[in-house]
């Protein structure tokens, strides 16, 4: 049988034969396709597989708009998945990271202190949270007055981080994640932050089990610097303090 598509779809992937492009109202143009392809990649493992065959690499890697498109279309579809929805689109962001047509543009505020580090080995997994990271601003400047969706954007928002870690992170990528939990957090809802806030500790334990130097520390203590306004801010420089302590 046939699979009815949004017609946009052609523009970043090359459509199966059994699959029928029909023109649909607010599918236009890359941003059209690129929902499209999520909510494709939503439904089943076997959907990101076909789509990986067909994608428009060169197009896509060249496109200007490429990555500033990928998050409108994660802010759309993301707040209304299920977990295991969530985990898909957010496995297909790996998929394009992985295979360089996703070019993620760092925060250079996180880097200055570590100007010889070779990005290249934390691409994947700096890359999938600096992208949920834009992705949640965007969501914080168009939708504040849904608590349940944002309790569970956050609840699966923590769980991608959490498969993201390992024993084997090393201190400047747990620095990474833990900064890129803070500017997460700083934008939240109050109803919505205690889960992060819960990860953000947790990526204080990691860190206290590897040694961790005054650059480390530093570029923490500006992640949390952004959270002045936080109830949790106090709490955090308490935690920060004792770690750089403990490193002495």
């Amino acid at each position: 049988m046939a699979k009815v598509v949004p017609a946009a779809l052609k523009v970043v992937c090359e459509l199966p034969s059994d699959w029928i492009g029909v023109e649909m109202e607010g599918y236009q143009g890359l941003a059209g396709g690129l929902q499209a392809i999520f909510e494709c990649c939503q439904l089943s493992d076997g959907f990101i597989d076909t789509l990986k065959c067909g994608l428009r690499r060169d197009y896509l890697a060249k496109h200007g708009q490429f990555y500033p498109c990928v998050i409108m279309a994660l802010a759309k579809l993301l707040p209304c998945c299920l977990p295991h929805e969530w985990r898909r689109c957010v496995k297909c962001v790996e998929y394009l990271i992985s295979e360089a047509i996703l070019v993620v543009p760092y925060q250079p505020t996180h880097l200055d202190d570590l100007p010889l580090a070779d990005l290249s080995v934390f691409r994947l997994p700096l890359g999938v949270s600096q992208v949920l990271v834009d992705t949640v601003f965007v969501l914080s400047t168009t939708n504040q007055e849904n608590p349940q969706m944002w309790e569970q954007a956050a609840k699966c928002y923590v769980q991608t981080l959490k498969e993201l870690l390992s024993d084997k992170c090393a201190p400047f990528e747990l620095c990474q994640l833990f900064c890129h939990t803070c500017q997460v957090l700083s934008v939240l809802p109050e109803q919505a932050m205690e889960q992060v806030f819960v990860l953000t500790l947790e990526l204080l334990q990691l860190l206290g089990q590897k040694f961790v130097g005054a650059s480390e520390c530093r570029l923490m203590a500006r992640g949390i610097q952004g959270l002045s306004g936080s109830p949790y801010h106090k709490t955090l420089q308490e935690k920060l303090q004792g770690l750089s302590s403990q490193m002495q």
